[in-house]
């Protein structure tokens, strides 16, 4: 994306509310954003309010969006495993191109819950997550009509065969498992705003393919974000063996695969194949992967600091 700009400011204490604020200015060659959120101190059941608010100017597949979103509602972070919050949210998105999708906006109310339940929040080598965020909405350009969005994900890591080195330092090996679903579902005249739908692609998803690149096709061939999403991966991580030492090094080999429509029917999955190493770092794992991605004919690299879910 070339060079990025960016400031981020904290208010700890705003006046008369005694809430935090966070906000930040954002400026890259693809991507600019304004936003603020503003969060109340945590009630004994651990429950902080929620306001904020964004503006955004972005590509969404082969179109620029500027869209803009209005949110407030409740949030619990309990500890470093389960996260819920409930909200009220408003969405807008002008898009612009050649055929662009029409421009819409709508609010919803959503229900969002995620489990972590990992061994190491810093590097997993076992347990599972799941995330869930489900809602129904109005569209409020257009014609007014009722719609639902749903999104899941999962990871699992699947501890498999013990590796030994001769220095009688051993380490499991394991497989990690990935499973991404989406739906908006809505009449087919609904004007859903393009931000509440789905692209996918990417270091964290399907890899072989550039960031968000797989969405559903226009008959000309442009790429917008699509009503149904399902993608998943497989990874099989291997640490390494140097010398006859144990070292912080792992091997990886894998494979995803994606898919992005208006309709069910028309899914067309994409496949990314590869190999790569990781370094189990204190701050986290640092991975490198090589993906090819099997619809596009191209190899990638993919870089990523750290672990987050």
């Amino acid at each position: 994306n070339g060079p990025r700009f960016s400031i981020d400011h904290i208010h700890n204490q705003l006046p008369i509310l005694g809430w935090r604020a966070i906000s930040k200015l954002s400026y890259d060659n693809d991507t600019a954003s304004l936003g603020s959120e503003w969060t109340s101190l945590p009630d004994e059941s651990g429950w902080r309010k929620v306001v904020g608010a964004e503006i955004k100017r972005e590509p969404i597949g082969s179109y620029t969006t500027n869209s803009s979103r209005l949110r407030a509602g409740r949030t619990q972070a309990g500890g470093d495993r389960i996260d819920r919050s409930h909200m009220l949210q408003f969405d807008s998105a002008h898009n612009q191109g050649l055929d662009a999708p029409p421009s819409a906006s709508a609010v919803g109310v959503y229900w969002g819950w995620t489990g972590r339940y990992f061994d190491n929040l810093l590097s997993p080598s076992k347990g599972y997550g799941l995330a869930v965020e489900v809602g129904p909405g109005i569209t409020l350009t257009g014609e007014r009509l009722p719609f639902v969005r749903a999104y899941a994900r999962g990871l699992g890591f699947i501890p498999m065969g013990e590796v030994h080195a001769e220095s009688g330092a051993s380490r499991k090996s394991r497989v990690a498992l990935r499973a991404e679903a989406g739906a908006v579902v809505a009449q087919d005249s609904a004007r859903i705003p393009s931000t509440l739908m789905f692209l996918t692609g990417g270091d964290t998803t399907v890899r072989g393919y550039g960031y968000r690149e797989i969405g559903a096709r226009t008959n000309n061939g442009e790429t917008y974000a699509g009503h149904y999403l399902l993608s998943g991966s497989v990874e099989w991580q291997r640490p390494v063996v140097l010398n006859g030492e144990m070292t912080d090094f792992e091997s990886t080999v894998f494979m995803d695969a994606g898919a992005v429509a208006d309709k069910l029917g028309d899914m067309k999955t994409k496949v990314g194949i590869g190999a790569g190493g990781r370094w189990r770092s204190p701050i986290g794992a640092i991975q490198m992967d090589f993906a090819y991605g099997l619809a596009v004919k191209r190899l990638r690299l993919h870089l990523r600091l750290g672990f987050t879910f």
